[in-house]
């Protein structure tokens, strides 16, 4: 699976793959900030050797998050958080706290004024 986005540290910028829709777009931006929340691109290394650990942290962020403004990432977010935790139930519940803690931190810079509520439209019909 290619992925969405990530974080370069190195020049403090994240990259979106092109051609996301604007939910998937919205949801790898929260899941990249989670990953800057968490610290986890501060050591690369301890990144590399926690991979699966890390990606179900940033993610469950992102689900939380993306909830909270409108967008229900469920389709996408269990199958990733259950992938990287290789069905591990115990994982999942041990990252809670840091999960939980960072999706507050972000939520809190979210102002609702700048929350961006994206609905599908239908196109309008020919009156032809």
């Amino acid at each position: 699976m290619q992925a969405n986005g990530y974080t370069d540290p190195e020049h403090h910028t994240v990259a979106l793959r092109r051609g996301l829709t604007p939910e998937q777009a919205a949801e790898t931006l929260i899941h990249e900030a989670a990953h800057i929340e968490l610290g986890h691109i501060d050591n690369l290394d301890e990144y590399r050797h926690h991979r699966g650990r890390m990606e179900v942290e940033a993610e469950s962020v992102a689900y939380i998050v993306a909830g909270l403004v409108g967008f229900d990432t469920s389709f996408y977010s269990i199958g990733y958080i259950t992938g990287w935790a290789n069905q591990n139930t115990q994982l999942i519940r041990d990252t809670a706290a840091n999960v939980l803690k960072a999706a507050h931190e972000i939520t809190e810079r979210i102002h609702p004024r700048q929350v961006v509520h994206i609905r599908r439209v239908p196109p309008p019909e020919d009156d032809q």
